[in-house]
């Protein structure tokens, strides 16, 4: 979890359902499925736009000072950047209000199963 630019905390979300692997053409329908309850799991934390809905994982509003400062500054404005995409993370911030002011959840990585012997 990267919180503004002042630190991360990183951690894995595990769940094992139970041994072995089930084919969906024989199981599908019948057995809860790990990745499923994961992703349902992650989408509590972050929503679809990227947005933190936990209100304890939110940071406190930023101040006038902060918002002053912060004005007129761009993000991502260098050579080789890619765009910021205005409609990702929290409504009613700008981009650098996002980076620097508020909490972002990022999924580095995941893995469902084990895609190499996937029969």
């Amino acid at each position: 979890m990267f919180l503004g630019s002042r630190g991360a905390v990183n951690f894995d979300l595990l769940l094992n359902l139970r041994e072995g692997a089930r084919h969906s053409g024989n199981w599908g329908g019948l057995l809860r499925t790990p990745a499923v309850v994961l992703s349902h799991a992650l989408a509590s934390m972050v929503d679809a736009r990227g947005s933190i809905p936990v209100r304890e994982l939110r940071p406190p509003p930023i101040t006038a000072v902060v918002r002053r400062t912060l004005d007129g500054l761009e993000s991502g404005d260098a050579p080789g950047d890619p765009v910021v995409d205005q409609t990702w993370g929290e409504p009613g911030l700008s981009p650098l209000e996002r980076v620097l002011g508020g909490n972002n959840l990022e999924i580095l990585a995941f893995k469902s199963g084990n895609p190499e012997t996937t029969r």
